[in-house]
């Protein structure tokens, strides 16, 4: 939090300066927090702010001429978030969206005198959709959607839920696009959520929106109003979906992948028997998908739409099984496959709450609710787990963001709560697995600066950090691999890692990439007839793996070529290590042309770079970084 404020680069990235300018400070000098830079007609550099860590409105206009001295020039009252557009034909013109710090509700402003006076524009859009306020076009949402963009040719856009144009300054506004099909209405489907609106360089009339769905295209922007054919889809190949859970079986239609997610904004997607590669998906639920299982007969399987709503979904028939009367944005719940009942969070502001939903197969009418409490249970649940090795009743284990790991026996009947938590737990539980039986148990936390990783063999009595090298990182899920049980891989902000033995006191972790890439891994799932791994990222889809009895190399996979770098090769001696990932421990190595040893450094490799400043003589040297099971040698030059 402290770090917030305006920064600035000469030299393309490599370094950084804060400023200490009083403009991005506020009155008990903590930052300011920033929230939107812009660029007049004549190269004046224009910032505004949003709500303050410290319980400041936002609403600063800052304005520099040369990016070095700054002025506070005035200030949007009662406001959280605000965005500005500069006029791209008059440097005196510019328009600001504000969300207000009390209704949450967007206003327009507009000056015509670089802000030494402003107004309000009382003609705001008014959204056709019904369930959309008529003085608030991005429905309360100004906080994750807001958009303005101008250009020369007079379009002023403005984008929350949907999108809007005014060609004269303001004054009036037509609707270009609906995220459903709104009675009354014609207009291009757009997804709703609108956070980008580009017009394309050379070409006035063609604009590219960024949504919660995707890109979409405008040729001409013209012609948009009243037109349902104007604004297309630009979505093919483009895989951005952010899962928050998802699910893998063979056993819905007996042969394939039936793959089934909960996405931001993008529904519940399933398809059954998918090939390799890309797949078409069908949404079985619409809204932000969340929580979603498979039954292990195949008879059914269970989708959700946020808190509010999960869905048991027969084969003939579908229906809402939750109360969804608590428990949060996106849902944490757990299928016990073997009795058939559903656990989810339904906690609300005051008291921790798990649901237990039952007889849900026999028909709507014939769901059973039952609301479990217990004094142990103290804070909100965000991981279940039910073990799969008692079978003739529920024993729930029940992580809470409040760092508790419980026990509750006899989870389907009365259940009997057990507090395991280890005694040096900090951080929010993100997911509970088993080993090769119930008392062997991992633990992961999604919370920076705490241990990540703990793991118990007798249940819970005592615990041990498996955290080994790994960076200080969130870990979202954990599983072992039953073929060789001391091979573990993690899901976590930065990909998927991995560890060959996890028996050992400190693991050794190393990043297993293989097409996915550094991206949120939110949730890993095995489909044990063949052993699939199904990992769901929040931001590219699915990726499917497969644990084999060979055993991993760490050995191999380290360090990529590419993946370390020495920021500039010839220098008096300052420069920088660049990794393209995070690394842990390593040993930074020089020697000169002779191959003497001039430089030796220990250090954790955690961060994007690391700076040096050596006092060597000039010539050659080589430089040998190297982890525990892998090294890389890089060139340098000193003047």
């Amino acid at each position: 939090i402290v770090e917030q404020g305006l920064y600035k680069s000469t030299d393309g990235g490599a370094n950084w300066t804060k400023s200490a300018s009083p403009a991005f400070q506020e009155s008990n000098g903590s930052p300011s927090n920033l929230n939107d830079i812009e660029l007049d007609i004549n190269n004046n550099i224009w910032v505004t702010t949003t709500f303050s860590s410290w319980g400041f409105n936002g609403g600063k206009i800052i304005q520099s001429t040369d990016g070095n001295s700054w002025s506070v020039i005035n200030a949007i009252p009662n406001a959280d978030r605000t965005e500005l557009e500069p006029s791209a034909t008059n440097a005196n013109v510019f328009w600001v969206l504000k969300q207000d710090s009390s209704s949450g509700q967007v206003d327009i402003y507009t000056t015509t005198d670089a802000f030494a006076t402003f107004t309000q524009i009382t003609t705001e859009p008014n959204d056709a959709d019904p369930n959309i306020p008529a003085n608030d076009f991005t429905r309360g949402q100004a906080f994750w959607d807001l958009v303005i963009e101008s250009d020369a040719s007079g379009n002023l856009i403005v984008g929350g839920i949907n999108i809007f144009r005014s060609t004269n300054g303001g004054a009036n506004w037509s609707q270009i696009s609906e995220w459903y099909n709104i009675a009354g209405l014609t207009a291009s489907f757009v997804h709703a959520d609108i956070h980008g609106a580009y017009q394309r360089p050379g070409n006035p009339n063609e604009w590219v929106f960024a949504t919660d769905g995707g890109l979409f295209y405008c040729p001409d922007i013209t012609v948009a109003a009243g037109n349902s054919s104007a604004i297309l889809a630009r979505n093919k190949d483009y895989n951005t979906i952010q899962f928050y859970y998802g699910a893998i079986t063979d056993v819905i239609n007996g042969a394939g992948d039936d793959l089934l997610g909960g996405t931001q904004d993008n529904g519940s997607p399933a398809i059954f028997d998918a090939a390799a590669g890309a797949n078409g998906f069908t949404d079985v639920l619409g809204g932000d998908g969340a929580y979603c299982a498979f039954d292990d007969a195949g008879s059914y399987y269970i989708a959700s739409r946020q808190n509010k709503v999960h869905w048991v979904f027969l084969p003939s028939t579908a229906y809402q099984i939750s109360s969804g009367t608590g428990g949060t944005f996106i849902n944490q719940a757990e299928l016990d496959t073997n009795l058939d009942i559903l656990y989810i969070n339904n906690s609300t502001m005051s008291t921790a709450i798990v649901e237990r939903i039952s007889n849900f197969q026999s028909g709507q009418g014939s769901v059973v609710s039952n609301n479990l409490t217990d004094a142990l249970l103290t804070s909100s649940p965000t991981a279940f787990k039910v073990s799969p090795f008692t079978t003739g009743s529920t024993k729930l284990f029940i992580g809470t963001v409040g760092g508790q790991l419980l026990r509750a026996d006899n989870a389907d009947t009365t259940p009997t709560f057990n507090n395991i938590t280890g005694t040096s737990f900090v951080g929010s539980i993100s997911d509970i697995e088993f080993g090769q039986n119930e008392n062997e148990i991992f633990v992961s936390m999604f919370n920076y600066g705490v241990t990540s990783l703990w793991y118990t063999s007798d249940g819970g009595t005592t615990w041990v950090s498996k955290e080994g090298n790994l960076p200080d990182l969130p870990v979202r899920c954990i599983l072992q691999n039953p073929l060789i049980p001391q091979e573990v891989i993690i899901g976590t902000e930065l990909g998927v890692w991995a560890t060959a033995d996890i028996t050992v006191a400190s693991p050794s972790w190393v990043q297993t990439y293989n097409g996915m890439s550094d991206v949120t891994v939110v949730d890993l799932d095995l489909r044990a007839s063949d052993n699939t791994i199904l990992a769901s990222t929040h931001g590219r889809g699915m990726f499917t793996s497969q644990f084999t009895s060979s055993p991993l190399s760490v050995e191999s996979d380290d360090f990529a070529e590419n993946t370390l770098s020495i920021v500039p090769t010839i220098s008096n001696g300052e420069f920088k290590l660049i990794s393209q990932r995070a690394i842990g421990e390593i040993d930074f190595i020089l020697y000169d042309i002779t191959g003497k040893e001039v430089y030796r450094s220990n250090f954790m490799m955690n961060s994007n770079d690391k700076s040096f400043d050596l006092n060597l003589n000039s010539g050659l040297y080589i430089a040998k970084i190297q982890s525990e099971s892998s090294s890389v040698t890089k060139r340098l030059i000193i003047r």
